[in-house]
């Protein structure tokens, strides 16, 4: 698939699930409020910052399309991204190379969300961060319970979950 594709894959996710894609003009050069692009190519919003190109991120999400959005998004953003569409992929994938953050769904075939992140805590303090359709506080509560350090309800904003991404990775850089 190519960038295009991905693109308008990208815009029609983000319009389906009512979360905002980059900012006003974004994808036209020039045009008022588009972000810039870098050397790669990449677009970079304007206030923030290219995230360390080494900096690694683990979606766990059983969704294509929402898998596809949020790597497509990060990329974009300078990250590397592993995706696993269950949770035995997920812990696979977090096993074979630790990631420097993980965006984990609640609701994945197989092991759930949950035990990904306990299994995940048992060996390691990578930040976690639950996106996920259950809404309810009581699943909030079992979430942060089980070791994540963020709980992210969808439909999300763009702008939020970049946020959260760099202040967790703000806190766990050993740089400071």
């Amino acid at each position: 698939m190519g960038p295009r594709a991905v693109a308008r894959r990208a815009h029609w996710w983000s319009t389906v699930h009512r979360v905002p894609v980059g900012v006003s003009g974004a994808g036209r050069a020039g045009a008022p409020g588009a972000p810039a692009s870098t050397a790669s190519g990449s677009w970079v919003v304007p206030g923030t910052t290219i995230p360390d190109p080494r900096r690694t991120v683990l979606v766990v999400e059983d969704e294509p399309s929402v898998a596809e959005a949020i790597a497509v998004l990060l990329r974009g953003d300078g990250f590397r991204v592993a995706v696993a569409a269950t949770g035995t992929e997920g812990l696979e994938a977090f096993r074979a190379r630790p990631p420097d953050l993980i965006l984990l769904d609640l609701m994945l075939p197989g092991i759930n969300g949950l035990e990904v992140c306990r299994a995940v805590r048992r060996t390691s303090t990578v930040p976690i961060i639950m996106v996920t359709a259950r809404a309810g506080e009581a699943e909030k509560v079992v979430g942060l319970e089980a070791g994540a350090d963020d709980y992210l309800t969808k439909p999300f904003s763009i702008a939020e979950l970049r946020a959260r991404i760099r202040a967790l990775l703000r806190r766990t850089d050993p740089a400071g």
